[in-house]
């Protein structure tokens, strides 16, 4: 009792700035130990909550990406990359065979090159046919590169083009031959020399061999 009055009396005649100092640490020396072994681990356990809470959304998040993909990995057509290819390769057949069709409108066709030949011979009086041969018509594939591989290569990279080759042998002098080669020349409808061989057997006769050619998207001769 007696030491009780001590302490008493020396905490009236301290200051009382030093009252509340030892008022603070009183309160915080009873109240630490309720928060070391209440609140403490009540804020470690909701800390632990948050973390595994944000975990949880992160899988979730990578779960449904997952499930995206497999969606569009199933809905995915695996020949529509092929399909837009052969799509794509036809239109450009298409668009060259335009520019073809506009290139040799100014050719012969192969079943006019024969009257073509008779019209311009009938304007030069001594030179004679001898032979006209016609050759069998010759494809010009236009593969689009990058068509090769594909299944459908062969219906794509049909041929456009076909060559006609007319083979002649005429007979005559060398200024009736000149005149046939110039009027085959200027004529409105071209077209291709192959070759040409002049030579003279029997003075002033001579024979000319001429290979003559044209393009045509039509396969056939028709009335040749």
């Amino acid at each position: 009792m007696d030491r009780l009055r001590a302490w008493a009396a020396k905490f009236d005649a301290l200051s009382l700035r030093e009252r509340l100092l030892i008022l603070i640490t009183l309160v915080v020396a009873v109240a630490l130990p309720g928060f070391t072994y209440l609140i403490e681990p009540a804020q470690k356990e909701q800390l632990q909550l948050i973390l595994k809470a944000d975990k949880l959304k992160i899988e979730l998040a990578e779960a449904q990406v997952d499930l995206q993909l497999i969606k569009a990995i199933k809905t995915e057509d695996p020949n529509k990359a092929l399909q837009d290819e052969i799509k794509r390769l036809k239109l450009v057949l298409a668009q060259r065979g335009e520019e073809l069709k506009q290139r040799t409108a100014t050719l012969v066709p192969p079943d006019q090159m024969i009257d073509l030949l008779q019209q311009i011979l009938a304007r030069q009086p001594g030179i004679r046919l001898l032979e006209a041969r016609k050759a069998a018509p010759q494809a010009i594939n236009l593969a689009t590169p990058g068509a090769e591989g594909t299944s459908s290569s062969t219906e794509v990279a049909q041929p456009l083009l076909y060559r006609h080759d007319l083979a002649l042998q005429l007979e005559g002098g060398f200024f009736q031959i000149q005149g046939f080669l110039k009027a085959l020349e200027g004529a409105e409808s071209s077209l291709f020399w192959d070759s040409l061989d002049y030579q003279v057997d029997n003075y002033p006769k001579a024979t000319l061999r001429l290979k003559l050619y044209t393009l045509s998207t039509t396969k056939e001769w028709l009335g040749v």
